[in-house]
């Protein structure tokens, strides 16, 4: 199988700062131009199938490919970015003034960083893991495409990177509207590409 793990467009909390988390807001007019250019840099791509996260940033932007595509969108939680507990609906910078000594390890990236009433890395790393596996087993000779956030592909990254408990998350950022490229066999998963986003390079 072919995997396409793509983040979906800029979303209105994306633009004010604002850490969302499973909270949500919808897509920008820029974030729909990102997933217009997404759907043209994978014009050759013979896309069969579009899972997406629930959140509706998600949804918007699987719903715009899957008409691209002409297939249809199946939405799975196990997709959806990570809770951020106390700290969703919160900007970074009132995390930084408010929460200093619990966000800081979290906005530096620190992969065993904790979020009072919210997910840890492993617990992501269990759903995300578990719904790969599924589609493998269920697509293994198609081109499948997930949509999902940023914090998802960072740790999705990290894990195919060798998932080092003294590395910085921050490396394996994506920004909106680009994707990772995963080929997927019954004997390994192999990371071909991960940052595709020459695509938006042109939009403002």
């Amino acid at each position: 199988m072919k995997l396409i793990v793509a983040r979906h467009g800029e979303s209105a909390w994306n633009r004010q700062g604002i850490i969302q988390g499973q909270l949500d807001s919808p897509l920008t007019a820029l974030g729909l131009r990102q997933v217009t250019a997404l759907g043209l840099a994978l014009a050759d791509t013979d896309i069969r199938h579009i899972y997406s996260s629930p959140a509706i940033r998600a949804m918007e932007s699987a719903e715009q490919l899957a008409q691209q595509f002409q297939c249809q969108v199946t939405t799975d939680s196990r997709l959806h970015e990570r809770h951020y507990g106390i700290f969703q609906g919160k900007s970074y910078q009132y995390l930084k003034e408010q929460y200093r000594e619990l966000a800081l390890p979290l906005l530096a990236g620190n992969p065993q960083a904790t979020i009072p009433a919210g997910e840890s890395v492993a617990d992501v790393c269990d759903r995300l893991l578990s719904c790969i596996d599924e589609l493998a087993s269920r697509y293994l000779q198609d081109t499948v495409m997930a949509v999902t956030h940023g914090d998802v592909l960072e740790i999705l990254i990290w894990v195919l990177k060798g998932r080092q408990n003294n590395d910085d998350l921050r490396r394996y950022s994506h920004q909106n509207a680009s994707f990772a490229l995963l080929e997927i066999d019954v004997q390994k998963t192999t990371l071909v590409n991960w940052g595709m986003g020459t695509h938006l390079l042109k939009l403002i």
